[in-house]
Order: structure tokens, then C-alpha cells, then sequence
């Protein structure tokens, strides 16, 4: 306690000296001082804390309070002054701090004093922590239905969490508060998520496409919170002209080259196919991958063993309508064996690709068909020895099922004269 007579120095400029139990000065006439200790602070956050004294009047009316600076010899700042009365034991002084500096150390000073004197408890220092910061923000992985946002977080050494809320037309007010004028409906909330120092994704879903949206973030901790916000637009749906193949129509694993554009250069596009006729859902083609040039060009080269329509998925968004898809075309390929038999007699055999089941018929052209046609289910087929005349003929195959194959028809083949 260091106490001095207020008719000696009458005035708190004494209290600038940060004084620890330094011993009173005083006559044995003199009616006594309070006694004062200054405790330690608690709850000590980036801009507040809790003060704590404790006071004995000894019998006299007193009133105490703090005085607090950022330099042991600048207490510049005072507490309200509070009257104890004159009751006995010791009494309880707490008092409150708020708007204080973050990272900053603060000197406490209690004091207690009556009509004859002002009485310091000593100091206290005090540290105030740093609240957790959102430095800076990112949105990438953004497609018509998801996005990811990247938060770099410096914690300060505290337990932080990020919790925050992203919502199409959302709105930040200085960043201490967020509106969403939806109607009807409201943001999208994420967190609490324990973080560490670094960057955070978190993942936004159920986007709409081509949307502006907003976020905001706040980092949380036991020194306080810091927020960041921004706002970023969701992807349109895929949409490109109608790709291009050629040819159209092409014999059973033939390969065809598809081309086209997308909007957008540097994206990353897959060849789809969609069953015939148009029922099914897309499903990307394993293996049939490339990334657009700068002038957004695309070109597949693929071997078509079943007919289908077929488009392109671009970072993850599907053309899920009928013109945006173009169709191939696929026949029958044919092989075909002559033999010859007695008196001018041949037999005709073979196959057919894909070994599906088909109506295989024999055909002189000029003619027309020629004997019975015969039925094959794994593409072999035979037509038994005839008599057949000179001429070139040809073996036409109709593919029988509901994969969409068109008919084949075999190279010309020549029954010689006799």
C-alpha cells in the first residue's frame, strides 16, 4: 500500500508511479487509511477485461477505483469511482475495460481513498490477446452447383473456429452483420469448424446456376472474432452448339472424329453418350478426356461400336437436352464367302457384326432377293448350295433388337459364268 495525506498532495499525479506495496506515511494523530490490494485481472480478451481489488476502510467512508494507462508511468485512464462506506473486513472493487488495443500490455493500478487519504494497492500488468483474423479469401472449384471457399486464418495462438453462413443475394453490412433478402427463404449456414493457422476450404453446395451469391465469415475465439465476407457468381449450365461428327453413319467399330466449341476456353470436357432413343441418363465415357484449347475447341476421336447420341460434360455441368447431343449412326459389317458346288451350284456363308440377332438376306442386284432369307442370333449365317447366276450379289443384313443398329450390307461379290 502506498498512502499519502490528500492535504499534502491533494491531486492523483502521485498515482503515476507504479507503486508495490511501498509503506504509508502517517502520524499517530492521523485517522487511519484504507488498506487496498490490486488482484489480477481475468477474462482478458483482444479489448476487455475484468478488474478485481479488494479494500478495508478501516471504519471510514472511502471510495475506490482503478487507474490503468499503457506505460507504468502514463495512467491516463480512470474507472468510475465507486463508495464502499465504512463498513469493516474487507470489500470487493471489480470493474470493467472495455475499447482496449488488442496485443497491447496494460498497468493496473487500485485506489482507494477518504478524506484524509488516497491509498494505490500496488500494480498489475495485464495483456490483452489478439483476436483471431481472417486475412484473406478465395473461391475456387466453382460449377453450376458447388463452389469452394478458402479462408487464410491466423489464430494467435488461441482455439479459433470458423463458422459463417453463404446465400444467394446476400448482403454484408461492415461486415459485423449479414442480411439475406430472400423471400421466403434465408443463407445457408456452415460451422462452427475448429481451424487452424493456414487456409481453410469449406465447401458451398446446392448452388443455383448462374447466381450471384455472398458469403460471410467470422473466426472465433476466447479473444474475440474477425470477420470477412465477399460475394462470387455460380457457373451457368453447360450449354454449346450442337457437336459435330463424321461421319454420321459409319459401319460397327469405325471410329468417328467429334468436334465443337464451348463458351469458355480451359475447361476440362468429357465425351458423353446417351442411350437410344433419348430415355436414358448421360454417362460419361471412361477415358475420353480433354482440355479445350484457348479458343475453346474440342475434338474426340472414338470407336463407335453401338449407335447412341452422343454430347460433352464440361466441369462437371451435363447437356441435358436433346440439341445439344448429335446422333451416330452404326451398321452392320458384313463378310461373305462363296463356294462353289456341282453344276453350277454355290453356298453362301458368313458374318456379321455386331452378333446380334438380325434378318440376313441374299440379294442379285438387278434381281432382287434370291431364295429364302435366314435368320442368325450371334451374326453367322449360311445360305445351303443353289443354283445362282451369273452376276454380282451381295448379303444385306437388318439388325432385329432396340439398340438402334441400321441395316449392313456386304461388299459386291461375283458368281462366275460356267
Amino acid at each position: 500500500m502506498f498512502a499519502v495525506r490528500c492535504s499534502v498532495l491533494g491531486i492523483l499525479a502521485t498515482l503515476t508511479v507504479f507503486a508495490f506495496g511501498l509503506p504509508a506515511v502517517a502520524q499517530a494523530d492521523d485517522p487511519p487509511a484504507p488498506d487496498v490490494v490490486t488482484l489480477a485481472a481475468t477474462d482478458v480478451t483482444a479489448t476487455s477485461a475484468n478488474l478485481h481489488a479488494k479494500v478495508t476502510t478501516n471504519n471510514t467512508a472511502t471510495t475506490a477505483y482503478f487507474v490503468y494507462g499503457t506505460s507504468p508511468d502514463q495512467l491516463t485512464f480512470k474507472t468510475p469511482a465507486v463508495s464502499l462506506g465504512a463498513g469493516p473486513g474487507e470489500i470487493p472493487l471489480n470493474a470493467t475495460l472495455t475499447r482496449l488495443t488488442p496485443a497491447t500490455k496494460y498497468y493496473v493500478v487500485a485506489v482507494a481513498e477518504n478524506d484524509d487519504w488516497v491509498v494505490t494497492g500496488g500494480g498489475v500488468e495485464l495483456q490483452t490477446l489478439q483476436a483471431p483474423e481472417i486475412l484473406a479469401s478465395s473461391i475456387t472449384d466453382v460449377t453450376h452447383k458447388s463452389a469452394t471457399l478458402h479462408l487464410t486464418v491466423a489464430t494467435h495462438g488461441q482455439a479459433t473456429t470458423i463458422s459463417g453462413m453463404f446465400g444467394k443475394g446476400l448482403r454484408l453490412v461492415g461486415l459485423t452483420r449479414v442480411t439475406i433478402p430472400i423471400p421466403g427463404g434465408g443463407g445457408t449456414p456452415f460451422g462452427p469448424i475448429a481451424v487452424a493457422d493456414g487456409d481453410v476450404a469449406i465447401p458451398l453446395t446446392g448452388l443455383e446456376a448462374n447466381a450471384n451469391y455472398g458469403w460471410a465469415a467470422e473466426a472465433t475465439s476466447v479473444a474475440g472474432s474477425g470477420r470477412n465476407g465477399g460475394t462470387f457468381r455460380s457457373a451457368a449450365l453447360f450449354t454449346t452448339p450442337k457437336p459435330r461428327i463424321t461421319p454420321a453413319a459409319v459401319p460397327y467399330g469405325s471410329h468417328v472424329t467429334i468436334t465443337g466449341t464451348i463458351p469458355k476456353p480451359n475447361q476440362v470436357v468429357t465425351l458423353a453418350e446417351q442411350a437410344f432413343p433419348f430415355t436414358g441418363p448421360i454417362a460419361p465415357l471412361d477415358g475420353v478426356t480433354a482440355t479445350t484449347d484457348a479458343s475453346g475447341a474440342y475434338v474426340f476421336d472414338l470407336r463407335v461400336e453401338r449407335p447412341g447420341a452422343y454430347g460433352v460434360v464440361a466441369d462437371g455441368a451435363l447437356p441435358l437436352t436433346i440439341r445439344n447431343l448429335t446422333r451416330v449412326r452404326v451398321g452392320a459389317v458384313v463378310t461373305v464367302k462363296l463356294q462353289r458346288a456341282r453344276h453350277h451350284r454355290f453356298s453362301v456363308s458368313g458374318r456379321y457384326q455386331p452378333g446380334v440377332e438380325g434378318r440376313v438376306t441374299l440379294y442379285r442386284r438387278g434381281a432382287g432377293r434370291v431364295g429364302d432369307s435366314r435368320s442368325s442370333t450371334n451374326g453367322a449365317f449360311r445360305f445351303p448350295a443353289r443354283a445362282l447366276r451369273p452376276g454380282k450379289y451381295e448379303v444385306r443384313v437388318t439388325p432385329e433388337n432396340s439398340a438402334g443398329y441400321v441395316p449392313g450390307k456386304s461388299v459386291a461379290f461375283t458368281v462366275p459364268r460356267r
